[in-house]
């Protein structure tokens, strides 16, 4: 990741002390290049983050954009789990 990279903006927000409960969820349940329920991710990451559905949700549309994620209808896959580790990782 590159310096521009980690200060992208709306990028950093999305990993922060808060919400890497909720993002460190999603890799450890999540396989990559699979599609889940959004209601399934949903919950992982508001259980574990204890986060509200309206930030989960502001959440993944956000790693969306990104390119971490593809959202579809209802379902979810984590497409570039690297990123989402570097972030968690960036954090320690």
């Amino acid at each position: 990741m590159t310096h521009s990279d980690h200060h992208r903006p709306g990028t950093t927000w999305l990993v922060t002390e808060r919400t890497a409960p909720a993002w460190q969820a999603v890799l450890d349940t999540f396989e990559c290049d699979r599609w889940y329920p959004l209601d399934d991710v949903v919950k992982v990451m508001r259980d574990a983050g204890q986060l509200a559905n309206r930030t989960v949700e502001n959440h993944l549309a956000s790693a969306s954009r990104r390119g971490w994620i593809n959202r579809s209808k209802r379902l979810v896959r984590v497409i570039r789990p690297d990123l989402i580790q570097a972030q968690l990782e960036a954090l320690r």
